[in-house]
């Protein structure tokens, strides 16, 4: 009974770091707004590919929570929105940087907090970012 109730606890501790606990089967697709300086573009790309999805899901849900929250001034590259089966959304920001770190904050009432991408969910990010019209950013500014 120990066990169990060990094992429970190390996956509360571990879900409780994550950003989002999406389902990719339930994702049915990823709605892109870019931002060009300091403005979100009008134009919506709308992402069905599984592997795309795939990458923005893993990157949403292994990305880790920021133990010192800070709010990152620079404008993100694009702010992106997992759209569920059920209708329900998830919105984040997403910034990534020439020197290989992303990031991304979730955009909901509950949850606006900002989160550290790990390594190779920036690179499978970047490689989706790099067949864009947006580029890295150079340089963060956090408040």
């Amino acid at each position: 009974m120990n066990t169990i109730k060990f094992l429970l606890s190390i996956l509360i501790i571990f879900t409780m770091g994550a950003c989002s606990n999406a389902n990719q089967e339930n994702v049915e697709e990823i709605k892109v707004n870019y931002w060009l300086n300091d403005e979100m573009q009008s134009e919506t790309e709308f992402i069905q590919e599984d592997e795309t999805i795939s990458n923005f899901v893993n990157a949403t849900n292994n990305a880790e929570k920021l133990d010192k929250q800070k709010v990152i001034k620079t404008p993100p590259l694009l702010t992106y929105t997992l759209v569920m089966q059920d209708d329900d959304t998830n919105e984040y920001h997403l910034w990534l940087t020439t020197d290989g770190k992303g990031y991304i904050q979730s955009l909901t009432n509950k949850d606006s907090l900002t989160y550290k991408l790990n390594e190779e969910s920036v690179v499978d990010l970047t490689s989706e970012i790099e067949n864009t019209k947006s580029e890295l950013l150079q340089k963060l500014e956090f408040e």
